[in-house]
């Protein structure tokens, strides 16, 4: 706070004019003027190129906004951190104090090398005003580089003539990681494209590709269960099919292939 003479005080942030004049005994007087900011409040800073657990395959530009109502936001002293465990890197931000807005661009190579661990990673951004008010906006991303693999080692091809049930195998993989749960994910439909089966089989986590197969799944052709209750699966009858089955790692990418079955 600030006190004017026997005014008070100024309560309000805010640009003012400061005017002193002094009178001497013959009532001859001088003044001199001065400009102040009055600047209490904190600033705020914003990431807006990320939202939180967005995922990523790269990072070269963080970007986002700042303000502040009192003295305004520096272009000085901003920075950014990014890390993860033991690896930690930052820079400086360029920002433009007419509006606010602000960057910081990152050297291709430090997301592109082959030793960068996937996962998430913590980006923390400071800014300050002008009296040296700090403000920090953090977010994580996840960091994948790779959609999953999938390979169908069962039925060999992608097309199948049968009269018996459907023996499907293969494997799935990810270096970041499968999905927890229904990783691998079946899908049988109709030439409509109707779909009439579905199925989430078991899957034996890997991150690399696995000597045998991590999944299989049996179709049967005949119908199962009773018709109108939970769990029927009606007969797949003469005709073609298409057998989509669908590999999904941790941040939700997706790899798919199909086979064409024709039950005769």
């Amino acid at each position: 706070e600030i006190t004017v003479g026997n005014e008070g005080v100024i309560k309000t942030d805010g640009s003012y004019i400061v005017v002193v004049t002094t009178t001497d005994k013959v009532g001859k007087t001088s003044e001199d003027t001065y400009q102040i900011t009055i600047d209490r409040d904190m600033p705020t800073v914003n990431i807006t190129s990320h939202g939180e657990n967005n995922e990523i395959e790269s990072l070269t530009l963080i970007s986002g906004t700042a303000s502040d109502t009192g003295s305004g936001v520096s272009s000085s002293g901003g920075t950014y951190v990014i890390k993860q465990g033991n690896f930690v890197y930052g820079g400086t931000l360029e920002i433009n104090e007419s509006n606010g807005n602000w960057n910081a661009r990152i050297p291709n190579d430090v997301f592109e090398s082959e030793s960068r661990q996937e996962g998430p990673y913590e980006i923390s951004v400071t800014i300050k005003d002008k009296v040296d008010h700090y403000a920090t906006a953090k977010r994580t991303v996840i960091y994948d580089k790779a959609v999953p693999q999938l390979k169908v080692t069962s039925p060999n091809g992608n097309s199948l003539v049968t009269k018996t049930d459907i023996q499907l195998g293969g494997k799935a993989w990810d270096s970041y990681g499968l999905k927890e749960s229904g990783s691998v994910q079946i899908v049988v439909k109709d030439s409509t494209g109707a779909v009439k089966r579905t199925y989430t089989p078991a899957v034996t986590v890997a991150t690399s590709e696995p000597e045998s197969d991590n999944w299989n799944q049996t179709i049967k052709l005949a119908a199962s269960g009773t018709a109108g209750q939970a769990g029927y699966e009606s007969a797949l009858t003469d005709g073609m099919y298409t057998i989509e089955i669908k590999a999904i790692d941790k941040v939700g990418k997706e790899s798919i292939q199909t086979i064409d079955i024709t039950v005769d």
